[in-house]
């Protein structure tokens, strides 16, 4: 393609970030990169990037970078709220997300494009579609929020190539033409109030996926959700509705089957054999049928991949049990809903740890959930204090760390057999650790270290 632009401002040297500053690079753009943080690894990249023509700047994001600048790329981290963008806007430079790059390099090929968002669900639900899609002989690519950059992806893209794209708020915020042949809206929930100024403007980024879609594309909503319902009126696609037991929506659930109106009705997936624990994975399960169903999977491949999918990393994972004491890894929960969800998922009684930084999230709506199924609860991180604020009294016994490796050994000391010990943090990780990968690593690598050498398989 002829790129439109001379000269573009790169924000943020992630994974995001990076792949832009390269990319542009490759095709003759001249690009400043900044970053606000300055650490050993970063400078030695910058040194590369530095060999390479790409100009790397530590520090502020400063308003005079936009004094010879065509474009502005964003990494998903930096808030909106950011002066720089306010600056940006009144002087009419274009802000694109880097879905939105990558989008531009292929939109001419006509790609078939499913993209997913919501507050919580997205990521098994993108890589189960991605899985099934493969299983199925498609070409695939799994890219997005999901942590492998769409731009990264557009080279050896063909015309039968089909992308699965994973979307955040924030990238949704900065597209201008990205389309997705498939939409999906899994639900949305309170969250993001560091990057979000109010709840409606995280609510009106979601809805940005449906904005350039027309009649030809189909639009999945989840009628299980207020929000995701009343978001299918902006739709210009064909509605698509996963919901109750109604034999008119697309996919729903009836006598312990999940059913499918693709085609004729159906019994596909039976509920039993499903080994993802939560009500809220049955409903992610709903999308990923029906949008494999609408790509043109056999029905016996998707019901094969749906019952042998045992979940991710970090995701209500069992991490092992021991002395009967069951040890599950949510660190991926970084939202009180999403928290939320995880409680619902568990009969037993529960040893939570929960905390971190939070993210503007209120907490109130979780004291009965806690009330009922925890029989103890452990805060720690930089908001125990703002959580233990929103718990009011409760029944159980609730106690405060700073770090999460005291919160673990608070657990270890409290639970007996029968009992769950359950990390879904309800905030995200960046108080101490760097991401909520590492929060997950460091939880199971202190319950191995307390457990020590003992034979305690996972049964």
């Amino acid at each position: 393609m002829e790129f439109p632009f001379k000269n573009v401002v790169v924000i943020g040297l992630g994974i995001s970030g990076l792949s832009v500053a390269k990319k542009l690079n490759s095709i003759g753009v001249n690009v400043l990169l900044t970053e606000v943080k300055e650490d050993n690894e970063k400078k030695r990249i910058a040194v590369e990037l530095e060999k390479k023509g790409i100009k790397v700047v530590f520090g502020k994001h400063k308003e005079e970078f936009l004094n010879v600048c065509d474009l502005v790329i964003p990494s998903p981290g930096v808030s909106i709220m950011e002066p720089f963008f306010k600056k940006a806007k009144e002087l009419r430079i274009p802000i694109w997300s880097e879905v939105e790059l990558g989008y531009q390099f292929i939109k001419n090929k006509n790609p078939m494009i499913v993209g997913v968002t919501g507050t919580n669900g997205k990521t098994t639900t993108v890589t189960l579609i991605g899985e099934i899609l493969k299983k199925a002989g498609k070409k695939v690519k799994i890219v997005g929020n999901i942590g492998y950059p769409f731009i990264n992806a557009v080279d050896n893209a063909e015309d039968d190539s089909i992308f699965v794209v994973e979307l955040s708020s924030f990238q949704l915020y900065f597209i201008k033409e990205f389309k997705p042949f498939i939409s999906c809206i899994l639900n949305v929930k309170e969250d993001h109030f560091d990057w979000h100024p109010t709840f409606h403007d995280y609510i009106q980024a979601k809805s940005r996926i449906l904005m350039n879609q027309t009649s030809n594309d189909y639009a999945l909503f989840n009628f299980y959700d207020d929000i995701s319902k009343k978001l299918s009126r902006k739709a210009r696609a064909r509605i698509v509705v996963i919901g109750e037991n109604n034999p008119d929506y697309s996919a729903y659930i009836k006598d312990n089957f999940i059913m499918s109106n693709i085609g004729g009705k159906k019994k596909v997936i039976e509920l039993e054999k499903i080994k993802l624990k939560g009500r809220h994975n049955i409903i992610n399960l709903m999308f990923v049928l029906v949008t494999s169903q609408l790509l043109g999977v056999r029905e016996e491949i998707i019901k094969n991949e749906v019952e042998s999918f045992e979940g991710l990393s970090h995701r209500l994972e069992r991490v092992r049990i021991h002395n009967g004491i069951e040890f599950i890894d949510d660190s991926k929960a970084t939202n009180p809903s999403s928290l939320y969800s995880a409680l619902d998922a568990i009969e037993k009684p529960v040893i939570l740890l929960v905390g971190g930084k939070n993210k503007g999230s209120k907490f109130d709506l979780i004291a009965t959930k806690l009330k009922n199924k925890c029989k103890a609860v452990i805060l720690f991180g930089e908001a125990a204090d703002e959580i233990e604020s929103y718990l009011g009294v409760l029944n159980v016994s609730v106690i405060k760390e700073k770090k999460l490796g005291d919160a673990i050994k608070e657990a270890f000391g409290k639970a007996v057999s029968g009992d769950v010990i359950l990390l879904s943090p309800g905030c995200a990780s960046f108080d101490e650790f760097s991401s909520y990968r590492e929060r997950g690593e460091f939880f199971k690598n202190e319950i191995s270290r307390r457990i020590g050498n003992e034979n305690a398989k996972v049964s």
